[in-house]
């Protein structure tokens, strides 16, 4: 509370002591010789109560365009906000009884970290999404009951599933690592390949809910390898599906690994192995493919290839592949338009993380 006299100047510099308190506010002005009382009054009163609002317009429209976005983003959020929840299908339920394994025997060998992936597509064109689950193998040393084998779950349309992975065909029973779906022959339904920690495996959709193993017939055999992620993609615009394989790591059970801490045991990581080439084959159009690794251009680069992306990346009308490796650069091949590639994934900041990892 202010009770102390404020002193206000006319402009015949005079001053007239005004007492100022919670509850009232008086104000007295010296009129010019000669000027009547009223006029200054209402002039240096205007000023008085003008000016300090004059001063502060810049700060309220700050302050009421902060307000204004304030009230616009939560209007935004509101009307966004996504209300759901996750609910936990039993098998019981859901038909869904896969379990996967990682064929392990407490040997630790390095397949086991690195094993894991599924497929979601329509098998039999009925219009529902179906589920391929990739599965692991008994690796050497390990004693099973039954093998274990990759699982076909049809799509029900109502919330449940059946196995029909004997009926399929699709009960491959090597140590699967990655799956890629696509309708490599152009017959309207979609093909299936296997990566495995083994050799290649490509299953063609026979059109009525069965496959074919067509892995010879094809030309896509391999030998024995550390498989990766793959893509279907056209690598050279011709219209039809080509085929990159990513690998891993040379290994095989002779050049196991590993490694003791403190005395306890545990598994070794891709640095301690040599990292394996990575295949691209070129689809002919009849069914079958040709490895064209060396022509293309991509073998000469080597990494612990796991997950694998197409796009046309650098917008020139063709698709590009990017490869993401483990513990070691990405690659990003850029596609001269006609199947060869460029590697040019530090130039395009992708190959490490900005501590160069």
């Amino acid at each position: 509370m202010l009770n102390s006299p404020l002193k206000f100047f006319s402009r015949a510099g005079e001053a007239t002591p005004v007492n100022m308190s919670s509850s009232t506010l008086c104000y007295q002005f010296i009129a010019r010789e000669g000027e009547a009382p009223a006029e200054p009054w209402r002039r240096h009163l205007g000023r008085s109560l003008a000016l300090p609002w004059i001063a502060a317009l810049p700060w309220i429209a700050i302050f009421v365009s902060i307000l204004s976005l304030i009230l616009v983003r939560s209007q935004a959020a509101a009307q966004s906000t996504f209300e759901g929840r996750v609910v936990e299908v039993p098998p019981s339920q859901s038909g869904i009884d896969f379990i996967q394994t990682d064929g392990s025997s407490g040997k630790r060998y390095i397949v086991e970290t690195i094993l894991g992936s599924l497929a979601v597509f329509d098998y039999n064109n009925d219009g529902f999404l179906d589920i391929y689950f990739v599965n692991g193998a008994p690796l050497l040393g390990t004693v099973t009951d039954a093998v274990p084998r990759n699982q076909l779950y049809k799509n029900n349309g109502d919330w449940t599933f059946t196995d029909v992975t004997i009926a399929s065909g699709l009960g491959d029973e090597q140590y699967g690592m990655g799956v890629v779906v696509g309708d490599y022959d152009q017959d309207g339904d979609a093909d299936v390949f296997l990566s495995n920690f083994g050799t290649n495996v490509l299953y063609v959709n026979e059109g009525d809910g069965t496959f074919r193993e067509a892995t010879q017939a094809s030309g896509l055999t391999s030998p024995l390898r550390l498989g990766g992620g793959n893509a279907f993609f056209d690598m050279d615009s011709d219209g039809d599906l080509d085929l990159y394989c990513a690998c891993y790591v040379e290994f095989d059970y002779k050049l196991h690994k590993t490694r003791t801490i403190s005395g306890y045991q545990f598994h070794t990581g891709p640095n301690d192995y040599i990292p394996a080439p990575d295949s691209l084959y070129r689809n002919n159009g009849d069914g079958t493919f040709e490895d064209v690794s060396v022509w293309s251009g991509i073998s000469k680069y080597r990494g612990p290839g796991m997950g694998v992306l197409t796009a046309d990346f650098d917008s020139d009308g063709d698709v590009d592949v990017f490869v993401a490796n483990d513990q070691k650069p990405n690659f990003l091949f850029l596609n001269d338009g006609h199947g060869q590639f460029q590697e040019d994934g530090l130039l395009a900041g992708v190959a490490v993380d900005r501590q160069g990892r």
